[in-house]
């Protein structure tokens, strides 16, 4: 666009993406957000409050002074829950007592990669509050995952079939065979790369996709994701 785009120039374009939508089905929702994280959570909040959709924040900050939008979150009363380390003299700690949730409400969370870990933790341990995230980077692997084994991969359109090594992906192998395929991120998190699965067992390593389109193994990202299958047949 810099160096290409002139004033007068007629541009198609698409609907914005959102990978971090409320999910259908939802209608009651808790929002926890730590520090510039709110950004997203706010736009969400304005959604359910023109629905009438219930809902509840937890906002969790360095400081009142770190705390963006206080002053119109605050308005909310005691639908917003503020937590300030500085105030409180520690973090927020989810196995507290006072941080309940009933079964069935989801949780949508932004900010730092530590309060997405605990709330991960949270819902993995109550798994009927699910959970849903916005990444600012990808987060730091926990342990060690599994060695990259080589794989095939079978364009259905063209019926070419092509290997994927060790250590390449397949966005990388589709390329130099001459494929122009959507890409932005290359790190599993703004799913532009995003390819429909024919067949095969894919080995997600996206950021992404929920926990029921991950179980249903019909899309995949192809700058970072891998087969469990020895052969992976795509819609390209």
């Amino acid at each position: 666009m810099h160096s290409a785009l002139n004033e007068g120039n007629a541009l198609d374009i698409s609907e914005p993406r959102n990978n971090f939508p409320l999910q259908a089905g939802h209608e009651t929702f808790l929002f926890i957000a730590g520090g510039i994280g709110i950004t997203p959570i706010l736009s969400m909040i304005r959604h359910c409050e023109r629905r009438g959709w219930p809902w509840r924040l937890l906002y969790l900050a360095r400081s009142r002074a770190h705390a963006a939008f206080h002053d119109e979150l605050s308005r909310f009363g005691d639908r917003v829950r503020f937590h300030f380390d500085d105030e409180a003299g520690c973090l927020f700690d989810f196995a507290d007592a006072s941080f309940t949730l009933e079964p069935g409400v989801p949780i949508y969370c932004c900010g730092p990669a530590p309060v997405m870990n605990a709330v991960g933790d949270f819902s993995s341990s109550h798994p009927d509050n699910p959970a849903f995230f916005e990444w600012f980077s990808p987060p730091a692997e926990s342990g060690a995952r599994e060695v990259a084994a080589g794989f095939d991969v079978k364009l259905q359109r063209s019926g070419q079939v092509l290997h994927v090594p060790e250590d390449r992906t397949i966005l990388e192998v589709l390329e130099e065979h001459g494929y122009e395929l959507p890409c932005s991120c290359r790190e599993g998190m703004c799913r532009t790369c995003e390819t429909g699965v024919i067949d095969g067992l894919p080995d997600h390593r996206d950021y992404v996709l929920s926990g029921s389109e991950r179980a249903a193994g019909r899309t995949i990202m192809i700058c970072v994701s891998r087969a469990k299958s020895p052969m992976l047949v795509l819609d390209v």
